[in-house]
């Protein structure tokens, strides 16, 4: 079978529906199979069913699957982020017909491939003014003659060092989550697969990071406002010295607790002075809700 998603040796069956699950390879790229004529890769019987498991289903969001919203798609962020789960997310904007696989692992996302040819990397080269229309010409022809990836022949070529293409692969994976960030609607699947750890990252964004991009690029003013935290947490204790016991806040610090100065008034709210052995200042003030991913839910 021809090359699928890639510029390498022909790969064989099993190899193909390794590339599919990693996210290596889309429905609607081209693939041959034993020299005949080149086809959308969707279509090839061998792989319906593989295409079948991952590709995400039309029907509403249902909790782990379906057609999500920017708030929705922000919720199973935030949600993967606080299970620390490991797995690949897929995505797709049917209207464009672009196709992302994001990798995650630990609640963090590693790598995200895609089939969007705003986000390659020659692309991305070119806009950054790193490479020349004819120089990506020159790198794809070379690519596709040597069987190599785009930025390893840059870098073989001199056109480019491999500090800076560590960076651009960087620049890469934020400009995918936030181009998924973006999408008004899109169709969702996250597939839990310890698998996922064997593969090495690409580059490293965190869990809350992720849930930035998603809240900031992806939502309205009124969007955000909506994204709801279910349980609240105390702010941390300010002990700062010596005591035997843990403060009436949970604190397990071992300090004096410190009560907190009213703000009309300047005094403590508790009356006392700082010097005093007070209340802690956490258990003063009104619950809040928290900005920590493993104490909010989505």
């Amino acid at each position: 079978m021809s090359p699928l998603g890639r510029l390498s040796d022909p790969l064989s069956l099993d190899e193909v529906r390794a590339q599919i699950e990693q996210g290596r390879a889309f429905p609607p790229q081209g693939v041959s199979r034993d020299g005949e004529a080149v086809g959308a890769a969707s279509e090839l019987p061998e792989l319906r069913d593989v295409w079948a498991r991952v590709s995400p289903p039309t029907a509403p969001f249902d909790g782990a699957a379906g057609r999500a919203r920017p708030l929705v798609l922000a919720r199973l962020v935030a949600a993967l982020a606080a299970g620390r789960a490991s797995g690949y997310l897929s995505v797709r904007q049917s209207d464009a017909d672009l196709h992302f696989m994001v990798r995650v692992v630990d609640g963090q996302v590693l790598d995200i491939c895609a089939h969007d040819p705003s986000t390659y990397l020659g692309q991305l080269l070119v806009q950054q003014g790193v490479l020349t229309p004819a120089d990506l010409a020159r790198v794809l022809r070379l690519a596709l003659e040597r069987g190599a990836a785009v930025g390893r022949v840059c870098v073989e070529e001199g056109l480019l060092s491999a500090q800076r293409l560590n960076r651009a692969l960087a620049e890469q994976l934020f400009t995918r989550l936030r181009r998924v960030a973006c999408f008004p609607r899109c169709d969702v699947l996250f597939r839990a697969d310890r698998a996922a750890r064997m593969l090495p990252p690409v580059a490293r964004i965190s869990g809350y990071a992720a849930l930035e991009i998603c809240l900031g690029y992806g939502l309205s003013d009124a969007e955000i406002k909506e994204y709801p935290s279910s349980s609240s947490t105390r702010p941390p204790c300010r002990c700062s010295r010596r005591r035997t016991a843990a403060c009436s806040s949970g604190c397990r610090r071992r300090g004096r607790c410190v009560p907190s100065r009213s703000a009309s008034t300047g005094r403590s709210a508790t009356g006392r002075s700082r010097r005093s052995r007070g209340t802690c200042s956490a258990s003063l003030r009104s619950p809040a809700p928290s900005r920590s991913l493993r104490s909010s839910a989505p």
